[in-house]
């Protein structure tokens, strides 16, 4: 049987596959399904094994049919997830991996941190695919491409639900706003890495510039806006600067928000004020942050590094892997995904 690459344009069922991943995708057997690679297995072919200890659960290789730079994953559920790389598109339904048809997402810039991707249920998935457009995805193909309105790139992605999508461009000082039938160009020259927020008229994002192909080593700001007045954000103000480069944003709502970036940074607001975490297990770059409650905290980074927070103190998890992670989303407290280079999917079950 031929072998179906990633990006094909015809939706292909992927096993994910038993023991560890292979770099010849498509060498597992087609009815073998997701194989979690345990720690017992020792350092496998991730490179060695790093941490200490960590909350009660296993970080677990995931056999994926690619060996692309993986740069963000998001979800509806554990039987909807998402994984995006420059030129592949993969869906976890539960049980396999399935390739989705091309987005068009093969033209988008190969950008650190990847173009954006936002996933708020199974038919309403938003991807950013490089200049002028970002693609919606509601249900089956075909994707449609809707305009950004501008000669812009959907680079950070954020909703709070299907007619109110936010995205921005760290290399153009672009910022827009989707009311579910248009997207709009806001009267705005921040230049976005990160976006989230706890509703419609409570939006952050990270400024920061990055010039198409890597993200500015300079400091960053964190901007906060209270929604749309007209065609510009309401109640803007700059509310924390940092001397480090921060790249991704979480919060489990108003008062416990958290971002993450170079030398092991990681800052937190208190529904106050916002502050720099002076105890930070890691000096290595964290790239991805996600949780479920101000008590169950997820960051990764370089190196396969992942920390948990358990809402008194950081710690470093057990890592089946030493590439680095660059996202991280999950659908419950233990259900936890990580993706990152070279074709690297990390889940925590407990």
């Amino acid at each position: 049987m031929p072998l179906l690459l990633p990006n094909t344009r015809h939706a292909a069922a992927w096993p994910a596959g038993g023991g560890v991943r292979s770099s010849r995708p498509g060498t597992t057997s087609l009815g073998s399904i997701l194989v979690l690679v345990s720690l017992a297995c020792g350092a496998c072919n991730s490179g060695g094994m790093i941490g200490s200890v960590g909350p009660p659960g296993i970080w677990s290789l995931v056999s994926v049919p690619t060996t692309k730079r993986l740069t963000s994953v998001r979800g509806s559920g554990p039987t909807d997830v998402w994984i995006l790389a420059h030129d592949t598109i993969l869906r976890w339904d539960g049980l396999k991996w399935n390739s989705v048809p091309d987005s068009g997402v093969g033209y988008a810039y190969a950008v650190v941190g990847g173009v954006g991707l936002w996933v708020n249920a199974p038919n309403d998935v938003w991807v950013g695919v490089g200049q002028k457009f970002a693609d919606h995805w509601t249900g089956a193909p075909p994707w449609t491409a809707a305009s950004l309105s501008d000669n812009r790139a959907a680079r950070a992605l954020w909703g709070s639900g299907p007619s109110d999508v936010w995205t921005s461009d760290c290399a153009a000082g672009y910022l827009g706003h989707w009311n579910g039938t248009v997207w709009s160009h806001l009267e705005s020259i921040d230049n976005g890495r990160a976006i989230w927020g706890s509703g419609s008229g409570d939006v952050w994002m990270i400024e920061g510039y990055c010039d198409g192909f890597s993200v500015d080593s300079g400091p960053s700001s964190l901007i906060h806006w209270k929604g749309i007045s007209g065609n510009y954000i309401a109640g803007k103000d700059t509310q924390f600067t940092s001397s480090h480069n921060l790249q991704a944003i979480w919060g489990s709502g108003t008062s416990d928000i958290w971002a993450v970036g170079d030398s092991g940074a990681i800052v937190h607001y208190n529904g106050t004020a916002w502050s720099q975490s002076t105890n930070s297990p890691t000096a290595v770059g964290l790239h991805g942050v996600w949780g479920t409650r101000p008590d169950d905290v997820w960051v990764v980074g370089d190196g396969g590094v992942i920390l948990h927070f358990d809402g008194s103190r950081w710690s470093q998890s057990v890592s089946p892997t030493t590439r680095a992670l660059r996202s991280a989303w999950g659908s419950s407290s233990g259900d936890v995904w990580a993706v990152g280079d070279s074709g690297t999917v990390v889940r925590l079950t407990r």
